[in-house]
């Protein structure tokens, strides 16, 4: 196959590109400001160039007859994989000793979608949402880049090879699929935005883009000189400021920013690259692809370990740690290897055998949880009860019961479990859940055949909308039991406006209040960092009780009760505060969950049930099953009382 010629100004694109990636990753801020807040669109810079070159090696080799699939994609595996096996199989080597069990489990699920290059499907699937700030917390999330590009290398190459061979209008056939892929990102940036981040669909119009800037590139006489291309560089990198979590991409937005790349990609001025500046970008542009593979592993696993509260000092050694090793893979593995095909594939071959060999050992023995060496009274503290979910029906049934319909987020399926779990206190009621935001309740509800703050994709979700939608019409008294939040509150009037219509009874619940575990990390001395990583999740009572092999005595008792009082998120209660009030004029009833979870005047909060059993599951106020069956069997006098002054009085 013929080869391409070097251009040095696209590894200068890809020094850039590289550069706002990581500069994205280490969350750099200043003033309270985060800066290269949208330094992602490093990666569509990337795209752009994949699709310019492979365009370019087809078009070229298709031209003088000398393409070949099997060098072609062997090529390709020579290039990528042996860096990027490596990475992963470092990776799951590393997390035995940092990631708790749940955590080396989730790692290597994701880990096998990234050796079959599937994972921006598992990372759309499971995590869903890219810019969660917890996002960094997955070292392998950074692969998603990557699964589109081999997912673009093997269906691009096939297509391009059929409509060149076989329908000769290829920039026509290219340009429709470009605008169709334009069109499916821009209305999934709406619709689906989580889904457009890590589809295939919606990215594959960037490289083919790439695939004009090849075929115009001779016939567009661009010549830039170095102010020119300077101002370019400039406007690139403003954009890294720019761009947010908020901003629709990729999309015509994500169009406009990369009609500059492609300016600059246009340009047939050569490059000399002997300015420090350009000479500093070629630097990274050759390091770019180890670079990328590196730096996140590394920054995940130092969130883990340091936290996320790093100086800037701290970030800059971790910048130059990545580098170091980008260095050492770009110098000892892309360059050697490449050589050698047969090492490579042995390399590679040996690499993959035994990240599975470890993934399955990972997840067979369930995140090896014997690492952590918990006692009979621990495990005794956390064993939860069992909800027999195969006897729940969805819709409810004919019978003489009342018919008590739950919605809310996942503090509704809450509620709902605490019926459940205290069926003999409730017995003359039938529950069900809809979970749904209370913020999202529309007045057309029932004429929706959706829930709209929810993707249309996801078939299942429908579903559960359409049986919430009957249970709404069969229901006798409606229970709002959510993590309230503002939305919730504004949309409250017009929630309550519409179950009124529909001749609904209403009863409002408060949330749980959101108690933090600790403001700051504790380094307990004689443990193993997996240890000390593990007891930094768990809130104080947890604590004492893994560290003691018992429960603490009362006058301890007490004083973890009122550090759980004091660890309260103050927004939570004036939340709280502000729905009592918008109750009592909207004249609803109302019921404090949360009186019976901490106390005001003597200023403490419930740690145990009366079996010592964890109450807390959160800092959200999501409850453990065992904190939930006690607290609705303390909540039963007072909400049977209210239920029956809905039935009886109203």
């Amino acid at each position: 196959m013929k080869k391409i010629n070097y251009d040095p100004g696209l590894d200068i694109l890809r020094g850039i590109s590289i550069l706002l990636v990581v500069l994205y990753h280490l969350d750099l801020n200043y003033s309270g400001r985060v800066l290269f807040k949208g330094g992602f669109i490093g990666v569509d810079i990337f795209f752009v160039i994949s699709g310019y070159l492979i365009t370019s090696i087809l078009y070229i080799n298709l031209k003088y007859d000398k393409f070949n699939f099997k060098e072609f994609y062997l090529k390709r595996f020579v290039r990528i994989f042996p860096v990027y096996i490596l990475v992963i199989f470092i990776t799951l080597i590393f997390s035995y000793f940092i990631l708790l069990p749940n955590q080396l489990v989730e790692l290597s699920r994701s880990s096998l979608f990234s050796i079959s290059f599937f994972s921006n499907l598992f990372f759309w699937r499971y995590l869903n949402d890219y810019y969660n700030p917890d996002a960094i917390l997955n070292p392998l999330l950074h692969t998603w880049s990557l699964a589109i590009e081999i997912q673009y290398y093997i269906i691009f190459t096939v297509l391009f090879f059929f409509i060149y061979k076989y329908l000769s209008k290829t920039k026509l056939y290219l340009s429709l699929i470009l605008i169709l892929s334009l069109i499916i990102a821009n209305i999934f940036s709406f619709i689906e935005p989580q889904i457009n981040f890590f589809g295939f669909q919606s990215r594959f119009w960037e490289f083919i883009l790439g695939s004009f800037v090849f075929f115009y590139k001779k016939k567009i006489n661009i010549n830039l000189d170095n102010i020119s291309r300077n101002i370019i560089y400039f406007l690139i990198i403003a954009c890294a400021f720019v761009f947010d979590q908020n901003s629709k991409h990729p999309s015509l937005l994500t169009l406009i920013f990369l009609a500059p790349v492609c300016l600059l990609m246009l340009n047939n001025n050569k490059i000399s690259g002997k300015f420090i500046f350009d000479k500093t970008l070629i630097f990274f542009g050759l390091l770019s692809y180890s670079l990328y593979l590196w730096h996140y592993p590394i920054l995940s696993f130092a969130n883990r370990i340091i936290g996320n509260n790093q100086s800037i000092f701290e970030k800059l050694i971790l910048f130059v740690i990545s580098i170091f090793f980008s260095m050492i893979s770009f110098y000892f593995l892309e360059k050697k290897l490449k050589k050698n095909t047969n090492l490579t594939i042995f390399f590679s071959s040996f690499l993959v055998l035994l990240s599975i060999f470890i993934i399955y050992n990972y997840q067979i023995n369930d995140g090896y949880k014997n690492r952590l060496n918990f006692s009979s009274i621990y495990l005794d503290f956390i064993k939860q009860p069992k909800i027999n979910y195969k006897s729940h029906t969805d819709y409810f049934e004919k019978d003489q019961k009342i018919n008590i319909l739950i919605i809310g987020n996942s503090h509704s399926v809450q509620t709902y479990n605490g019926f459940r779990l205290n069926k003999d206190h409730y017995n003359e009621f039938e529950f069900k859940n809809f979970h749904i935001q209370v913020a999202c309740i529309k007045n057309d509800l029932l004429n929706q055949s959706r829930d709209f703050c929810k993707g249309i994709t996801d078939a299942s979700e429908r579903k559960k909308f359409l049986v919430g939608k009957k249970n709404i019409i069969d229901s006798d008294i409606i229970i709002l039991s959510t993590r309230w939040t503002e939305k919730d509150l504004k949309n409250l009037p017009a929630t309550i406006e519409f179950f009124k219509k529909i001749n609904k009874k209403i009863i409002i619940f408060n949330s749980i209040l959101d108690i933090d575990k600790k403001k700051e990390r504790i380094n307990f001395k004689n443990l193993s960092y997996l240890k000390n990583n593990f007891l930094n999740k768990k809130f104080p009572y947890e604590r004492y009780v893994y560290i003691n092999n018992k429960h603490p005595l009362e006058e301890d008792k007490l004083n973890l009760s009122k550090e759980y009082y004091k660890n309260a998120f103050q927004n939570r209660v004036e939340i709280n505060k502000k729905l009592k009030k918008l109750s009592t004029e909207l004249n609803i009833n109302f019921l404090d969950l949360n009186s019976y979870m901490c106390d005001d005047r003597l200023k403490l909060c419930k740690t145990v049930t009366d079996k010592k059993k964890h109450i807390l599951n959160d800092t959200t106020g999501h409850l453990t099953l065992n904190g939930t069956k006690y607290l609705f069997k303390l909540y039963h006098s007072d909400i049977n009382k209210s239920l029956e002054k809905l039935i009886y009085v109203n």
